[in-house]
């Protein structure tokens, strides 16, 4: 696993990517605000069910949260947060 300074990078930027601000990034994902804040100061790291919740909600994959590998991010995200997709 990365980081957590890492990990909440990546969180950050899929946040600006899909243009949300905080709390309505974590209204739709079901987090508390006070959670999202503590992996923003990354003082901690999202637990398995939390980053589901990212999983399902915004189209993320647990290998991206935790690892940074991008290939299976929807293209429109990964570009956003400036990976580029594979060639199809």
């Amino acid at each position: 696993m990365d980081s957590p300074e890492a990990i909440a990078h990546r969180l950050e930027a899929v946040r600006a990517a899909l243009g949300l601000k905080q709390v309505d990034f974590c209204r739709r994902a079901g987090v508390a605000t006070n959670t999202y804040n503590q992996w923003k100061a990354a003082t901690r790291t999202p637990d398995l069910a939390e980053a589901k919740k990212l999983v399902r909600e915004f189209r993320l994959t647990l290998d991206y949260i935790y690892l940074g590998d991008a290939s299976g991010l929807p293209a429109r995200i990964a570009v956003a947060v400036g990976h580029t997709p594979p060639p199809s």
